[in-house]
């Protein structure tokens, strides 16, 4: 940190302990232990926070009286390191030590003293309570041994991507696991590692915004009207088309009319992002591809060239109820007969709609000029290997006035990487072509896995076998490659295409590349669990067996208290599907109890009632594992609010487990649940009463999404990490707590 910040912080600590220790607070740190190491322990905790150093956690204690009970208030410098401290909390203190429950007018008092010097502070807080002086002890304790243990941790993580390419593989990880903090955690590590300029730093937030389809806050961006007029990176180039379609034009292909969909695309993007019109360079997003269509139709003359060109890459039913009509508006257009269109179309730089007009035209100077100015404007290697292999085949005449009119366009085409025709066969796209840079290869990749058709791509012969070669060629010989490019081969076949019995195969090699890494944070945690379940979904026995005895070894090399609740939504996963073998899901559900058992002290209420479930279904006899979730003497009434929890998925055994669990859990809660397909009444009353509304993503269809959010409060739509019963219930009750606190 540097000297001017870290004195800032300092000054900043120094005001926050000071203000903290005051009046009311008859809490201060010689008073809160008697035992003389702990308290010391604690008293260094404090002096390194008020140092100004940031990277560790400060607790700090309230009491309204004396001898009254103690509020504890576990701070973090960013919302980043507040996530992992409430994990490593839960993990490390243990609800055996803490008593994660309100204490009346005292906690009143205590959090209008704490929260708004915290807040001011910029610090992010988790609040606890404990009822006595020897519970107090033990958290000192524990939070001793914890303090120590994180001094003596290396000052990176085992694991730390030392590249730009590995850190950015990083952040699109996390994005497929839907683990938002990881991915800002990365973004934070790419601008203080390499320091990324602000432009680039939008681009990756546009991309996070994408993925979690914030589509409304990507067109809402008050720098958006800036960014259109930069030359954008092909994937975000991609996200802003997409958001501005799917904001301001998919609602009105449910009609039954061309005009108001015109109308509405004139106005809200073929205007105010007339910039992106100039080319398209080499995205093929069907969202793209139908904004270029519709751009297409505004024109004075619409050429039938240029809509043939772009609706021959979009299948059949592209633009929903509105698809046929389109269709048949564009076969009714003029074929281009003289070069004044396309001459127009360039003077107006409209190069991707200029090149479609000027190819189907025969060789001419102007012609071939036309086309090398529109191959560079795009950028597409693609186009620079078509105009320059056309070059070489027009008469001899023609190709001397060319070379000698566009001399210094053609000597730059000539040195870019000219890209040969791609196969026909979509599987035959999978590896690298000759000679092509791997920038680019990564780029195409990009826009293959995004806009290919799962249905097509699923049809060919072969293709499975293809797609296993490829990959396992990438993990042997580039891995540096393979881990840029894992992200993409997770989206395209998990995350696009439904398990398919076809794919197994490839599933399984996933898996297995997936292991071989030897890196199982929380991101790989949950691809891990992706791709478990595809497999058992779509797979025999024997795949089924060697899935999970796969998890069970990765389990054993990870276990620990923070592996425990991803450990339990795999048995979830696995006691709601058809069970294959049971013997391996007995393995797996041994090793898990076994782990529980060890960390009993460590385990929450959650976790202790999911591993109940779990044993009875299994017939397993558990020992004691601390408080019965529900039992009288351990539910306060005062925990129980008016809070209203809704679920939302399409796995309707998870959904269920959920709502029983969290009823259990807090019987004083309203819980409900849906899973109507359109948007119903219902739904949208429930989104709009909800205080938190659970949506699994994974599992649901986009038109309740959209209606769940043109329907709920700011901030009460929650994207489940998961489809399981635990994802759904920790998701909800996350939430609940992040938003008291």
């Amino acid at each position: 940190m540097d000297t001017l910040d870290r004195r800032d912080s300092a000054d900043t600590a120094q005001a926050l302990q000071a203000a903290f220790f005051a009046t009311p607070n008859h809490c201060t740190p010689l008073s809160i232990g008697h035992d003389e190491g702990p308290r010391r322990a604690y008293e260094a905790s404090l002096r390194y926070h008020a140092s100004g150093e940031t990277d560790r956690a400060v607790l700090l204690p309230f009491r309204a009286s004396s001898d009254g009970p103690t509020a504890w208030y576990a701070c973090a410098a960013s919302s980043q390191m507040a996530l992992a401290l409430q994990e490593e909390m839960y993990a490390f203190l243990g609800p055996s030590f803490v008593a994660a429950r309100p204490l009346g007018q005292e906690h009143e008092e205590a959090d209008q003293h704490a929260l708004p010097l915290i807040k001011r502070a910029g610090w992010y807080v988790i609040s606890f309570y404990t009822c006595d002086a020897r519970t107090d002890e033990m958290v000192l304790r524990q939070w001793r041994l914890y303090d120590e243990l994180l001094q003596r941790r290396p000052r990176v993580a085992a694991y730390v991507p030392s590249t730009f390419h590995q850190l950015r593989a990083s952040f699109d990880r996390a994005l497929l696991a839907r683990n938002e903090p990881g991915a800002l955690a990365a973004m934070a590590t790419l601008r203080e590692r390499f320091g990324i300029s602000a432009e680039n730093r939008r681009f990756l937030e546009i991309r996070l915004d994408a993925v979690f389809e914030r589509w409304d806050a990507i067109v809402a961006h008050p720098l958006l009207p800036q960014l259109l007029h930069l030359q954008l990176p092909p994937e975000t180039y991609g996200d802003v088309m997409e958001a501005l379609y799917r904001v301001h034009v998919q609602p009105y292909e449910a009609l039954t009319t061309l005009d108001p969909l015109l109308e509405q695309f004139k106005d809200t993007v073929a205007g105010p992002a007339q910039p992106l019109f100039r080319t398209r360079r080499t995205s093929r997003r069907p969202a793209v591809l139908k904004a270029f269509v519709l751009q297409e139709l505004l024109q004075p003359e619409p050429q039938l060239a240029v809509c043939d060109r772009l609706l021959q890459e979009l299948p059949v039913g592209a633009f929903g109820d509105i698809d046929r009509l389109i269709r048949e508006t564009c076969a009714q257009q003029l074929q281009i007969d003289s070069i004044a269109p396309a001459n127009e179309a360039l003077g107006n730089e409209q190069f991707d709609r200029a090149w479609n007009m000027y190819w189907l035209l025969p060789d001419s100077v102007d012609v071939l000029r036309g086309l090398i100015a529109c191959a560079r404007e795009s950028a597409d290697p693609a186009k620079t290997d078509a105009v320059l292999t056309r070059l070489d085949a027009a008469n001899e005449l023609i190709r001397a006035a060319v070379e000698s009119a566009s001399a210094t366009r053609l000597a730059n085409l000539r040195v870019a990487y000219r890209e040969p025709k791609l196969p026909e066969r979509l599987s035959e796209q999978f590896d690298r072509l000759s000679d092509e840079p791997i920038e680019r290869y990564v780029e195409r990749w990009t826009e293959f896995a995004r806009s290919v058709e799962p249905a097509q791509l699923l049809s060919e012969t072969g293709m499975v076998d293809a797609a296993v070669g490829c990959l396992m060629r990438l993990v042997v010989d580039d891995s540096a490659l393979f881990e840029r490019l894992y992200p993409l081969w997770h989206e395209l076949f998990i995350e696009r295409i439904d398990p398919d019995r076809r794919l197994l195969p490839l599933y399984s090699e996933m898996l297995e590349a997936l292991r071989a890494r030897d890196v199982f944070q929380r991101t790989d945690q949950e691809l891990l669990h992706q791709t478990l379940v595809a497999i058992v979904d779509s797979g025999d026995d024997a795949a089924y067996q060697n899935a999970v005895d796969t998890i069970t070894k990765i389990f054993d090399v990870i276990r620990s208290p923070q592996a425990i609740s991803w450990a339990l939504d795999i048995c979830d996963s696995l006691a709601l599907r058809r069970i294959r073998d049971a013997d391996a899901r007995l393995r797996l559900l041994a090793a898990v109890v076994q782990a529980c058992r060890e960390f009993s002290a460590r385990l929450d209420p959650l976790q202790i009632r999911q591993l109940q479930l779990l044993a009875s279904e299994a017939q397993f006899e558990l020992p004691p594992l601390g408080p019965v979730p529900g039992d009288a003497t351990t539910v306060d009434l005062a925990d129980e609010l008016s809070y209203r929890v809704v679920f939302y998925s399409l796995n309707e055994g998870a959904t269920r487990r959920a709502v029983d669990m969290l009823r259990t859990l807090h019987p004083g809660w309203v819980i409900d649940a849906n899973a109507d397909h359109v948007c119903s009444d219902r739904l949208k009353s429930l989104a709009q009463h909800a205080h938190v509304f659970v949506f699994a993503w994974r599992c649901s269809k986009h038109s309740a999404y959209y209606c769940v959010k043109a329907n709920s409060p700011k901030d009460n739509l929650v994207m489940a990490p998961g489809v399981g019963t635990t994802s759904l219930v920790a998701a909800a009750l996350d939430h609940l707590k992040f938003a008291a606190g």
